[in-house]
């Protein structure tokens, strides 16, 4: 048969068995060796389907694998099965073989090379079909099938090798023309076998001088371009004689670029020499970028050590030869575990290898903390980061090692001051959330040990002694406290200590080794404690130091300049903390006490009056409250100075305290007022003869005030309890009020009564309408003219003022101007009628009338305002007729009560253009001295001397004296109150200049006025 392939050859003789041969069906399967299932891969006759998902092993342990087929691959022989159908070993298909109508089969192995790959499976219609001869032909047939696939195997062999000839020839071919080297083969006869362009360029070669194939003119144009010829040339015949000899070397050429050339022999597999191969690459850039490599390692602020995988330093920078010790050979000559310590080489060895399985770049901030090893001996902190680098010779690792030794002391000091951080801000959380010092200083103690301190303590000056006290301490032992309070409380040791000397200095002491430092006066104590290093720090309160808070290291050099600024600052928070609580208990102290005397104030005194109370209801009896005022205590402040008022007022609480034997019932409730309580009263007791035996005792102790005696007056007003009041506020306003009446009715002391409330229930209903009557304009200026006495004409007039209450009228002026006096509203309704009388004048004078003087009335507390002259001048500024247009009437009185101060308020007044008078003359008991000293304008006679001057010849006497007088020191007289045409003959007869009364005219309107006296 002429078959060219396998599968034709199989087809071929299954057609040939079922048309030729007589039999049902044929087919030819091969074993799949991975599944050991018998594949069909040609079949004829199979008209039923038969092969279809036919199921066939050669796996003997499973029943698919004894049937014929798979026994005669398995088995290597011819399997003859004359009864199929009936036949055990072929029961998994006697369903398939009766519907094919198969009875007999024959299974042939087919062998490839010796080998059996598959079977030839013919079947008979008819049992018993397969005779002997039959059998003969079959296996002779079989054979010849082994022989024709033996031949298939061989062509197809052969034509595969010349295929994989031809491939690698190729493969050689294309990797000699697509190398980056320039290859050169030459035979060891010296003909070049083979070459490729980038060798041709590469030395720029005459193509036609390479392809003439002989080496020795090669060699010369090669060796031309050398920087030395002969020994080029010396080279290449050295190891044209020693042929096994492999060699590497670097050239430099003329030109300037430098060969990498490679050399090694070509020698068959039965080890035949044919010649030497070259290879030549242009390294010139690689070996600029390797210097430049280099240059940038010597350049790195890092120690670089370059580390092959054997642990071999192959290259290292000045940085790490300076950092390690050794010299540059030194390094090269070692391995890179010689750099680390011993104890963690193995470790470090671990890490290298570990890096070279999987290389990756670690960066410096998280590389890996290691210690290196100095040629001395040392140790020190590095950081290493690694950077894998691929090279020709194989992967290699370039560590960059930095000495951390500063960066790690720097990190120690910041973990530390981050640490002084979170105690400054736990002791400035706990200044703000306590309210005790002994809780600061047991806190603030604990917080610095918390925070990494030894030991911690404050104390504080003590302000008699001027000793250092500890009052807290955290930290250490007993035994140590003890010694520090025992040096402390030594008289001649405590100046010698390092407290005593911050006290002293007023800044910080320090001693970072206090074995060593002889300013430590328990060096030995301390030393035993683990405490090596301490800084007492001075608390500075108002620029002085009032303690000082002392903290203990066990490091040695432990304070620096930068915590030590921060702990300056916390000892300052502290000291800030120490002054706002004693302003605090100070503030929580005058909340309750008077700061001057030390009694309780009258929230206190309330609060035990209340508790008294409920104690008096239960018991059932009384009590007493009594309020004390002492009399012209004012004239002390003023003539003596505030000091010796102040001390009059401790010395009256003194005594108090000592008459009434209980500083707790007593308080100060005002400048001069004093409150005592009697606890208990009863029946039996006669209160009014123990107030009244007080106030004697009182009146007569001499109090000495600047080396004088003095023996002080004093009012007081009593409320009982439950009598007067069972609510304690109640109690204490009608004891107010008693106190008020014995002060306005002289009595040296009265009890409360109804009456009393009454009228001061009165007059503060009256003080609220009089506040009210300024807003509202209720107040009004009435005008009484003053006349002269011979021409009759009126010459001025005085502003009067009168109050026009809503529905009521007009209220008498002795009914509210004390009132206005007491509550100070004087003031301000003073300054309204001063504002008045003025814009009443000047606009009669801007109506064309005749206008005159108007004089107003100032007060006592008017003229004692410090602001009283600057009102005045602000209104005499505003219109140059003010001056001329208003007087200034002031009582007597008034002006003798400081005479010093009203001759220089005056004279102020004066310079302005306005005029005085002096007001009541003759009821103020005047120095004729002072009044010579007065810078006044007018006298004005009381109007009782004009009454007085009809009914006696002595009062006729005193106004013609007062007249006369007035006269000499070049005053102008006016009679107040004329009510009678005999009162003002006689003032004429006396040459009185004015007479101001009712003779005359009443105070009138200010329109009644313009009109009867002003209008022409």
């Amino acid at each position: 048969m002429h078959c060219k392939t396998e599968a034709e050859l199989f087809q071929r003789i299954c057609t040939v068995a079922v048309e030729f041969g007589g039999m049902k069906m044929a087919w030819v399967g091969l074993v799949n060796a991975e599944t050991l299932l018998v594949q069909p891969v040609a079949s004829s006759g199979d008209d039923t389907a038969y092969l279809n998902n036919l199921t066939i092993s050669v796996d003997a342990s499973i029943p698919l694998g004894w049937g014929p087929t798979g026994s005669a691959i398995r088995e290597k022989q011819p399997v003859w099965c004359q009864n199929f159908l009936m036949d055990p070993i072929t029961a998994p298909w006697h369903e398939r073989a009766r519907l094919a109508g198969l009875a007999a089969s024959a299974s042939l192995p087919l062998f490839k090379n010796g080998t059996a790959v598959g079977a030839f499976t013919l079947y008979a219609g008819e049992t018993h079909a397969f005779g002997e001869s039959t059998r003969d032909l079959l296996m002779e047939m079989a054979d010849d099938i082994g022989f024709a696939l033996n031949q298939f195997a061989s062509e197809s062999l052969r034509r595969q090798i010349e295929a994989d000839v031809q491939l690698k020839n190729t493969i050689l071919k294309t990797q000699q023309e697509t190398s980056l080297d320039g290859i050169l083969v030459v035979s060891e006869h010296g003909i070049i076998i083979s070459y490729n362009q980038q060798f041709i360029d590469l030395w720029q070669l005459d193509p036609q001088l390479v392809s003439a194939r002989a080496d020795a003119p090669v060699l010369q144009a090669v060796a031309a371009q050398t920087g030395d010829p002969p020994a080029f040339v010396a080279r290449i015949q050295y190891l044209n004689e020693h042929r096994e000899d492999k060699s590497r070397e670097d050239v430099l050429l003329r030109d300037g670029r430098i060969i990498d050339r490679y050399s090694a022999p070509v020698t068959g597999p039965d080890l035949t020499h044919y010649g030497r191969v070259w290879y030549f690459r242009d390294i010139t850039e690689r070996k600029k970028a390797a210097q430049k490599f280099k240059d940038l390692l010597e350049s790195a602020p890092d120690a670089m050590v370059i580390v092959n995988s054997n642990a071999d330093m192959v290259l290292v920078n000045a940085q790490a030869v300076h950092l390690f010790g050794w010299c540059r050979d030194e390094l090269l000559s070692k391995k890179i575990h010689s750099l680390v310590p011993t104890g963690l080489r193995g470790q470090h060895s671990d890490h290298l290898n570990g890096f070279f399985e999987q290389p990756r770049a670690r960066n410096m901030g998280a590389g890996l903390d290691l210690f290196g090893l100095r040629k001395d001996g040392s140790e020190f902190p590095v950081e290493v980061s690694l950077s894998p680098m691929e090279t020709d010779e194989g992967t290699l690792v370039i560590a960059a090692i930095r000495d951390v030794t500063e960066n790690r002391k720097a990190q120690e000091r910041i973990t530390y001051l981050n640490r002084v951080y979170a105690m400054l801000s736990g002791i400035n959380t706990l200044i703000v959330r306590t309210d005790s010092r002994e809780d600061l200083f047991r806190q603030a103690c604990r917080i610095a040990v918390d925070g990494g301190f030894s030991m911690a303590m404050i104390a504080m000056v003590d302000p008699k002694t001027l000793r250092l006290v500890p009052m807290a301490s955290q930290g250490k032992d007993e035994a140590l406290m003890s010694a520090i309070h025992g040096i402390l409380s030594s008289d001649e040791a405590a100046s010698k200590t390092m407290g005593a000397r911050a006290i002293r200095e007023k800044q910080v002491v320090v001693s970072n080794h206090s074995q060593l430092d002889p300013q430590v006066v328990f060096r030995t104590k301390y030393t035993e404690s683990g405490i090596h290093s301490m800084a007492v720090f001075p608390l500075m309160v108002s620029d002085a130091a009032v303690g000082v808070f002392a903290l203990y290291a066990s490091e040695v050099d432990f304070f620096h300049g930068e915590e030590l600024k921060l702990l300056t600052e916390l000892a300052g928070d502290i000291a800030f903390a120490i002054d706002h609580l004693e302003k605090q208990e100070r503030l929580t102290y005058l909340a309750y006490y008077d700061g001057l005397t030390g009694l309780a104030n009258q929230s206190l005194f309330l609060e035990r009056v209340a508790q008294s109370s409920r104690s008096a209801l239960s018991a059932g009896h009384k009590l007493a409250i009594v309020l004390i005022d002492l009399d012209r205590f004012k004239n002390i402040n003023d003539s003596l100075g505030r000091t010796a008022g102040d001390e009059l007022l401790r010395k009256v609480a003194q005594w108090l305290s000592r008459y009434v034997g209980d500083a707790n019932r007593l308080a100060r409730l005002g400048a001069d007022r004093f409150a005592v309580l009697m606890p208990v009263v009863k029946p039996e007791n006669d209160v009014e003869h123990l107030l009244a035996k007080m106030m004697k005792a009182f009146l007569a102790h001499p109090f000495r005030l600047n080396e004088a005696i003095f023996r002080i007056a004093a009012k007081a007003g009593v409320a009982l309890f439950p009598d007067d009041g069972t609510d304690t506020d109640i109690l204490f306003r009608n004891a107010e009020a008693a106190l008020k009446k014995a002060k306005s009715s002289g009595e040296r002391h009265l009890f409360y009564t109804q009456s009393m409330n009454e009228m001061v229930a009165g007059k503060l209903t009256m003080e609220n309408q009089l506040r009210q009557a300024l807003l509202m304009g209720e107040f009004a200026l009435h005008y009484q003219p003053k006349v002269n006495l011979v021409s009759g004409k009126v010459t001025s007039a005085e502003a009067l003022i009168r109050w026009n209450k809503p529905g009521t009228g007009l209220v008498p002026p002795s009914q509210f101007i004390p009132i206005l006096e007491e509550i100070g509203l004087i003031n301000e309704v003073g300054r309204w009628a001063l504002h008045q009388a003025n814009a009443d004048y000047l606009r009669w004078h801007t109506a064309g009338l005749a206008p005159v003087r108007i004089a107003v009335n100032v007060s006592a507390l008017q003229l004692r305002n410090r602001t009283f002259f600057d009102e005045v001048r602000h209104l005499v500024e505003s219109d140059a007729r003010t001056a001329a247009g208003l007087e200034l009437e002031i009582t007597e009185s008034l002006i003798m009560e400081d005479v010093k101060h009203s001759i220089s308020s005056l004279h102020a007044i004066r310079t302005l253009g306005l005029t005085i008078a002096i007001d009541d003359f003759g009821t103020g008991f005047s120095s004729l001295s002072y009044l010579s000293k007065l810078p006044v304008d007018t006298l004005k006679i009381d109007r009782s001397f004009v009454v007085d001057m009809t009914a006696a010849p002595e009062g006729l006497a005193l106004v013609s004296t007062i007249i006369h007088l007035a006269h000499a020191l070049k005053l102008k007289v006016v009679a107040e109150g004329v009510e009678t045409q005999e009162q003002a003959r006689l003032l004429r007869l006396l040459n009185c200049d004015d007479m101001q009364g009712y003779l005359f005219s009443r105070p009138v309107p200010a329109g009644i006025f313009e009109t009867q006296f002003l209008t022409p």
